[in-house]
């Protein structure tokens, strides 16, 4: 599943800059390409919080301080 989100980010950027690179007026695939590209970002950005907080100066039990 984790395929899905780096797709959609990947073919939003395509299209947005084949857009870009054709002289002709290619709205729909202009706008086609940004929405895919912010699902991508934000079904990826969705995950940057779900990881666990470490603290390495934490003690883990009193037999470690002695």
């Amino acid at each position: 599943m984790n395929w899905i989100k780096y797709t959609l980010f990947l073919i939003g950027l395509i299209l947005l800059i084949f857009a870009e690179l054709k002289n002709e007026d290619h709205i729909f695939m202009s706008i086609a390409g940004l929405l895919l590209l912010i699902i991508g970002i934000y079904m990826i950005s969705k995950e940057i919080g779900d990881k666990p907080v470490y603290n390495p100066y934490a003690v883990k039990s009193y037999d470690e301080e002695e």
